[in-house]
């Protein structure tokens, strides 16, 4: 009988309950509702993609490093910035989401438990709104729409990347337990108003910084209307113990700025480009399926230049004015302190200068000037995330409007006008189809992960911080250190490797890097010494033009390659990532040799590409010396260049790979005829060899009659060629073999023999439009300078043709060859 009554007992315990919060959670079921619509389509992607555009990577990699290192050391890593590591205790660690995102993870995955905290977060943002605002108002239905403009705020809403930044529940429930503790008096409130304020510091320093102006003000408030000395125990035993709660979350923080040489490594001042331009208060989300970017936004600058407003809409919306106005203007004794507060919010939030439209007006000081210079409001390092709490006010402000209204009307009509007001919010709001990023991680990165040996990666290109936040998103797959890496503040000392190498330093600092000025396995010594193994050049963050530009630095085909990466080893191995073709010295040999012209006409250009291979350090500067040997006769040329341009062989070290380009003209005196091609090395200053020559290749020329002419009236005596991956550089002399009455025009034909298309052609007049041929006086002659450009050509054999036009006529001065087009010589685009 005894047990009967107490499952009674209990079975009502458990009803009064439900009917005590069925209102919360209706309440908070709705609110999540408007969340997944406003997220809307990331409830559908919840296993694949994240809300934000860069630093939710960021946050997901810490989310994974504090699992993992929670009971070693989470605020110290080497898996970033390897081989020195990074400081994380001024990195903003989540721990409340972190917390949160644990259990779920272990269920849902990690990408799907992070939607569903963003989610969540959202909707509690919303709820404790509610509960505040209902406390204040008693009115469900008014608090029910304060609720709801919070929970889907524009400006927390665009914050869909700082995931810490948007938990701001605790301040509602703060202010809501502290009006409680100091007016009901309890004990439990007290303890929860302690707690609320405590988890708010947890939650992000930020927004205790911010919060705090709001919850000192508030306890200010209180205090002028509920004076007694035990209340002000209260409140001081309030903020001591909540400070000791909070104490554990900045003891980190203020610890590295004890012991860092460089404390102001935490600042990053953007004051001055981070404020809230006025008139974005009344302009809906960038978001907006209507406005955002439909062709209003044509007619408002604000979204023009995202370098100085990314798109954080701190857009109030017009329902909120609406009703936030009317309740300070019809019970402005009420509601002053919540107006107060909300002006105050907003003048800081609007920066040091006024700017409006973009328009910015320096004759107008505003109030942040009194206050941006302070050590926490600089930590904050952007005035406009101040309308994260501005929020607070105007909800209340606009509940108080909702109830001012709704007792105006029968119980029909507010429940209709609150359906409407809900409606109405929903759409200005509006922020679909809201921004999501996908990243599928390449397969290499698994295949990286089964490999137990440690070592790290240099991911490429480095630069923007939204590569290295991809990248350490890609480590979560493959496990392994990078050199790259994002943290809140990126202290001087995790750079102390990068700074060491001028090749690091280049690459990590110079906004263009000159590869040539280093040779590449010099450059990546220092790398594969310490233990960095593989470059991965990330070919969707790289320009056609950079990554071909890499890839002949690097000279070796890559180690692994697809269409997302190309993976390059530092510290390639003979016989493993490479083999020597040729042996031309004790220390020098020949990975590869390519004659890359098959056939030429005299003073045509031949070209070749080397690769070339120290074992040891070469003893003396070398030439590399090219041998055109007749096969039927004594007929020969040699011509001799350095190995490569800027490296003469004596700065080789051990184990250097170094590619060298070459090109020379074709001796006239040549006749036609098949030719071998060979390659040998002979010391600077010396006559004889010092090699026995390598043949590589053999070609055919073909013996043109020079000088050529054009119907007797242009003789083209020589020419000279330099090719480059850019332009060819052409000098001709011409000869005026009689003056002219009328000025001709050259026209230069490139050709792919392949296809026998012409593919490129430039028509200009004699040095460079300035000397006509009707100009020149017979017997003359005139030097004539051509650049022609390759930039739009792909690698590849090409054919050069000249001749001269009457551009009136559109008649070809003759010649003996078809066409009256003559062919000067082939060349290669080399990839």
């Amino acid at each position: 009988m005894k047990e009967n009554q107490t499952e009674n007992s209990a079975t009502v315990s458990l009803k009064n309950r439900y009917e005590k919060y069925r209102g919360l959670i209706f309440v908070g079921a709705f609110y999540a509702l408007a969340v997944i619509l406003m997220t809307w389509p990331l409830v559908t992607q919840l296993n694949s993609q994240l809300p934000g555009d860069a630093d939710q990577w960021v946050h997901l990699w810490t989310f994974n490093w504090v699992k993992e290192a929670f009971f070693s050391n989470p605020f110290y890593t080497t898996e970033i910035f390897y081989p020195v590591g990074v400081s994380l205790a001024t990195h903003n660690i989540a721990w409340l989401n972190i917390m949160m995102w644990l259990p779920l993870q272990a269920i849902f995955g990690e990408i799907a438990a992070y939607n569903l905290v963003f989610i969540a977060i959202l909707t509690l943002n919303g709820a404790a709104i509610f509960l505040l605002a209902h406390d204040l108002t008693s009115s469900r239905l008014a608090a029910f729409i304060a609720g709801l403009m919070f929970a889907i705020w524009p400006f927390i809403l665009s914050h869909h990347d700082h995931p810490n930044m948007i938990f701001v529940s605790w301040l509602p429930l703060a202010l809501l337990f502290l009006k409680r503790a100091l007016t009901n008096r309890t004990r439990r409130d007290v303890w929860l108003a302690i707690i609320f304020i405590a988890l708010i510091n947890w939650a992000r320093l930020h927004l205790l910084i911010m919060g705090s102006l709001l919850l000192g003000l508030y306890a200010l408030y209180l205090l002028a209307n509920h004076y007694d000395v035990d209340n002000l125990k209260r409140l001081v035993f309030i903020v001591v113990v909540s400070g000791l709660l909070a104490l554990p979350a900045a003891v980190p923080v203020a610890l590295s700025q004890l012991n860092d040489a460089n404390p102001d490594d935490i600042f990053v001042d953007e004051q001055w480009s981070r404020q809230t331009d006025l008139l974005s208060y009344v302009v809906p989300s960038f978001y907006h399926p209507l406005w955002g970017k439909g062709p209003l936004a044509d007619k408002i600058h604000l979204y023009d230049d995202h370098d100085i407003i990314i798109p954080r809409t701190p857009f109030l919306g017009y329902t909120l004015i609406f009703l936030a106005l009317s309740a300070f203007l019809a019970k402005r004794r009420e509601n002053w302190f919540w107006g107060m507060t909300a002006v105050l919010y907003l003048l800081i939030a609007l920066g040091p200068i006024l700017r409006i439209n973009e328009q910015f007006y320096p004759e107008f000081p505003m109030p942040y000037r009194l206050i941006g210079d302070f050590y926490l409001i600089r930590i904050l390092r952007q005035p406009q995330r101040f309308n994260i709490i501005l929020g607070i006010p105007l909800v209340i402000l606009a509940a108080q409007g909702a109830k001012y209204w709704f007792q105006r009307l029968n119980k029909q009509q507010t429940t209709v006008t609150a359906v409407l007001l809900t409606g109405v919010i929903l759409f200005e709001y509006a922020a679909f189809p809201y921004p999501l990023t996908n990243y599928t991680t390449p397969s290499w990165f698994a295949q990286l992960a089964d490999d137990p040996e440690e070592y790290a990666i240099l991911n490429l290109p480095v630069g923007p911080s939204s590569y290295d936040k991809r990248y350490m998103f890609a480590q979560l797959t493959h496990g392994k250190p990078i050199v790259n890496g994002k943290v809140a503040r990126v202290p001087d000392e995790a750079l102390a490797f990068v700074n060491q190498s001028p090749f690091l330093r280049s690459l990590f600092f110079d906004e263009t890097v000159d590869l040539g000025n280093w040779i590449a396995t010099q450059a990546l010594r220092p790398l594969a010494q310490a233990n960095i193994r593989y470059l991965v050049l990330h070919k969707d963050l790289l320009s056609a033009e950079q990554l071909a530009a890499w890839q002949r630095w690097l000279s070796l085909p890559p180690a692994y390659e697809d269409e997302f990466l190309a993976v390059y080893p530092t510290a390639p191995q003979v016989d493993q990532d490479f083999a020597v073709s040729h042996t031309v010295t004790d220390e020098l040999s020949l990975i590869q040799a390519d004659i890359l012209t098959a056939e030429a006409p005299s003073r045509g250009l031949v070209q070749a590409e080397l690769l070339w291979y120290s074992t040891e350090k070469p003893p003396a500067d070398y030439e590399v010396c090219f041998y055109l040997q007749h096969q039927a006769a004594l007929d020969s040329q040699i011509v001799c260049d350095p190995p490569a341009a800027d490296w003469p062989t004596t700065t080789w070290e051990a184990n250097d790979i170094v590619p060298g380009s070459y090109s020379f003209q074709i001796d006239p005196s040549l006749p036609s005829g098949s030719y071998e091609v060979s390659v040998g090395l002979q010391k600077v200053g010396e006559e004889t060899a010092a090699t026995q020559p390598i043949p590589l290749s053999t070609i055919q020329i073909n013996q043109m009659a020079w000088p050529i002419q054009w119907d007797n009236v242009i003789e083209l005596t020589e020419y000279d060629v330099q090719p480059a991956r850019e332009n060819l550089e052409l000098t001709f002399y011409w000869r005026a073999v009689q003056e002219m009455e009328t000025s001709y025009k050259i026209f230069l034909h490139i050709y792919d023999p392949e296809r026998d298309e012409l593919v490129s052609q430039l028509d200009t007049y004699p040095v460079n439009w300035t000397y006509f041929t009707n100009q020149w006086q017979a017997g003359e002659i005139v030097e004539d300078q051509i650049r022609l450009p390759l930039q739009d050509l792909p690698a590849g054999n090409y054919q050069l043709f000249i001749g001269f036009y009457d551009e009136e006529s559109g008649e070809r001065l003759a010649t003996n060859y078809p066409d009256n087009s003559v062919p000067l010589t082939n060349f290669n685009i080399v990839e």
